[in-house]
């Protein structure tokens, strides 16, 4: 027996091992103890480089954006995507004035696309980048800009915050921008957005525009954009949340005050407030028209949001598979 009373199993060969680690007993055992000791050393470091990668592994996956972009991907941490058409310049300069007001100073972030332009082009207005379309899609018209020009060094960003023209910005939206660029970034894959209709204000991680390519590049009218707002898929244009991996849902926004006839058109448009943004969407309810000098009058229910796109979950269970 061993001195701690537990029996030995080792054979004779294993007993003269032992024994000369201490007395430099026979030649082949010491061959053996080099090469055990050898191979102990290996399996320390080893165990060491595990630990250590794990470490290194833990600091770099401290939030899923951080996870995602250690691939290489190169880009702004946010891009601020303004989406606009060439008869919108009221609603644009309004826009700005307010992040000026609020003293925004991340203009180079910024993105503005105008659609329904006389040609297709990427320019820079100061410090702001500015793309001209002539496709145009109303309030889905960046979007589709967004997958063209993707890989534009003025465009491309790890993730996008996407407004429409008719918004203005509190004053603590810039503290909030600064938030979603570092502390709380968003994931590669990843939706951000309040509850449904929420007028297409949203954040999106660049993997999301790489999935839904060009399911932004059909004209829709604006009363199928205002389909899609409420969770349709009008003439098979699917939803921001169907490309992504990861949804986040945001504080849903609130109504603000009365009705203001903001761009002085003679029309009061309601005011909603997005708190996660400090945000301001005003909307000429149930119309349209009043900053083009003709209004339209639109359909703004619809009983079913079911996605009308292909299941094929739903048809292998038809088959019984």
């Amino acid at each position: 027996k061993l001195d701690d009373g537990f029996q030995s199993r080792s054979s004779a060969h294993d007993v003269c091992l032992l024994n000369c680690y201490h007395c430099r007993g026979c030649e082949g055992c010491q061959r053996r103890v080099k090469r055990d000791c050898m191979i102990r050393n290996l399996w320390i470091g080893l165990c060491v480089q595990v630990v250590l990668s794990s470490r290194i592994a833990a600091d770099n996956i401290s939030d899923h954006a951080h996870r995602e972009f250690d691939r290489g991907f190169s880009g702004p941490a946010l891009k601020l995507v303004i989406n606009s058409n060439k008869f919108y310049w009221r609603p644009r300069a309004m826009l700005m004035g307010t992040l000026q007001a609020a003293r925004f100073q991340n203009y180079s972030d910024i993105v503005v696309v105008i659609g329904g332009s006389s040609q297709d082009q990427v320019y820079k207005d100061g410090e702001i980048t500015v793309v001209e379309t002539t496709f145009m899609s109303y309030d889905l018209t960046g979007l589709s800009a967004l997958w063209h020009q993707r890989n534009h060094p003025w465009v491309r960003a790890q993730a996008y915050l996407y407004l429409l023209d008719t918004v203005t910005v509190g004053v603590g939206f810039p503290e909030k921008f600064e938030a979603l660029s570092t502390v709380n970034r968003v994931g590669y894959e990843e939706y951000r957005a309040p509850p449904i209709p929420s007028s297409n204000i949203c954040l999106f991680g660049h993997g999301v525009v790489e999935n839904y390519k060009n399911n932004f590049d059909v004209i829709l009218s604006k009363q199928d954009g205002l389909w899609f707002e409420q969770g349709h898929a009008p003439r098979g244009v699917r939803r921001l949340d169907k490309f992504a991996s990861n949804v986040t849902t945001l504080k849903a926004r609130q109504e603000h005050g009365d009705p203001v006839d903001i761009y002085k058109t003679g029309y009061s448009r309601r005011v909603f407030w997005y708190p996660d943004l400090d945000l301001y969407k005003y909307i000429l309810w149930d119309r349209n028209g009043d900053l083009l000098g003709h209004i339209q009058y639109m359909d703004i229910i619809r009983q079913s949001t079911k996605d009308h796109s292909f299941d094929w979950k739903k048809l292998l269970r038809w088959i019984g598979l």
